[in-house]
């Protein structure tokens, strides 16, 4: 008995070793109602919420620069002078006064600017309202959101990421009639949203 607890906590453990990240992905069966469904990417200067929608796709755009209220400092001036006494404090181990220190001399009222949205972006597709075998995905390891659906006999995919070098949002909206196995006639459609148009 102890033996076969070992031998299936091994494969477990195994099993558990041998995910990579190729196998991390989110993955839904309905466009996202809400910001919170809704799929992150991003490259650290722009960002978009991507909902997934088949009609009507919300694309939630975000740019570094964009932030809510007026220009302030976040640093408390006095902080460089306090931070010799804290680090005595720290090296004495009197930790709670130098936390007490901390608070007073580098904590300030205002403590950032909220980001806020650019906008949104909507892209409408008429006759997309009765789409069917609806999926979407955010793939973790390559950072592309992907939906996939079908409108009558056409197949839709449509892959979305934020590369980082180029600073740009790439849509890459691709259309297929389907006859069978058969690919007849394909369609591709892209939407480059570069930075310094924002």
């Amino acid at each position: 008995m102890k033996y076969s607890k070992i031998f299936l906590l091994s494969i477990v453990m195994m099993y558990t070793l041998s995910l990579s990240a190729g196998d991390l992905k989110l993955w839904y069966s309905n466009p996202a109602k809400t910001w919170t469904e809704a799929l992150p990417l991003g490259n650290s200067r722009l960002g978009v919420m991507v909902f997934g929608g088949t009609d009507s796709e919300e694309l939630q755009l975000n740019e570094e620069t964009v932030w809510g209220g007026g220009p302030h400092r976040n640093d408390n001036p006095e902080a460089l002078q306090a931070l010799p006494q804290i680090r005595q404090l720290v090296f004495e181990g009197r930790y709670r006064e130098a936390q007490d220190l901390v608070s007073r001399n580098f904590e300030t009222p205002r403590n950032g600017m909220p980001y806020q949205t650019i906008g949104s972006l909507m892209l409408h597709f008429p006759g997309h309202e009765s789409a069917v075998s609806y999926y979407r995905d955010l793939d973790i390891e390559k950072a592309v959101a992907t939906v996939r659906y079908k409108v009558m006999r056409r197949k839709q995919s449509v892959d979305q990421l934020v590369p980082l070098p180029e600073k740009c949002l790439l849509l890459l909206r691709m259309m297929w009639l389907l006859f069978g196995l058969q690919q007849i006639n394909r369609k591709t459609f892209h939407l480059l949203l570069h930075s310094s148009l924002l």
